[in-house]
């Protein structure tokens, strides 16, 4: 699914720059010592009730018509709904054991288990993929997360890894990247033509479609 997708890009663009940020090896076995760990943090998510069942497959079929056929609507997600989608989704069926998402307080919340040896290295992709082998991201991030006209909010706002937060320079040095084009090299320009907006507010994720 297109949204959910653009979602789980949206996060793993994130890691990405923070894995190819650092470029000497000494910086490497920094964020290794700091921030990996040698095993996942497996995501475990609540069983839906019967009625929530009920109610997220009426959703999920309504979503898939509204993509397929682009329609114009409104799509409400709560929290619960938004972890079921990426659980469900066959675009993103492969990130369910490693990536959750929820709403709290007005903000995307993604708890997040990434292999670091999926991940790539721009200059020296070889060299990272061998040190971070066996080695995994185990983090909870948050996120200030909206796209008006065309143009996509992305901000995080804080990050816990190994139960310590990043620090400020840190995440100001995150935020200062153009999560659009990370989102526009992976999945293009399409995403614009189908959604207008998405906001969070009363902790519930609203999506309008074009």
């Amino acid at each position: 699914m297109l949204l959910i997708s653009l979602i789980v890009l949206l996060v793993l663009g994130v890691i990405a720059f923070v894995c190819s940020y650092f470029g000497t090896i000494i910086a490497l076995r920094k964020i290794k010592e700091n921030y990996t760990a040698n095993q996942p943090d497996f995501i475990v998510r609540e069983e839906m009730s019967s009625t929530q069942r009920m109610q997220f497959k009426r959703k999920y079929t309504t979503i898939r018509e509204i993509f397929r056929n682009s329609k114009k609507a409104t799509i409400e997600l709560e929290g619960w709904e938004l972890s079921q989608l990426i659980a469900n989704s066959t675009e993103t069926v492969n990130y369910a054991d490693m990536t959750d998402f929820w709403i709290q307080d007005d903000r995307l919340m993604a708890k997040m288990s990434i292999p670091m040896d999926m991940l790539q290295h721009p200059k020296i992709p070889t060299m990272f993929s061998s040190f971070f082998r066996g080695r995994y991201l185990n983090g909870v991030f948050k996120f200030d997360f909206a796209i008006k006209d065309g143009n996509l909010k992305l901000d995080l706002e804080e990050c816990i890894v190994k139960g310590n937060p990043v620090n400020e320079t840190f995440l100001k040095i995150l935020n200062s990247q153009n999560f659009d084009a990370v989102v526009s090299r992976k999945l293009g320009h399409a995403w614009r033509e189908y959604i207008d907006s998405i906001e969070i507010k009363n902790n519930k994720m609203i999506i309008k479609t074009k």
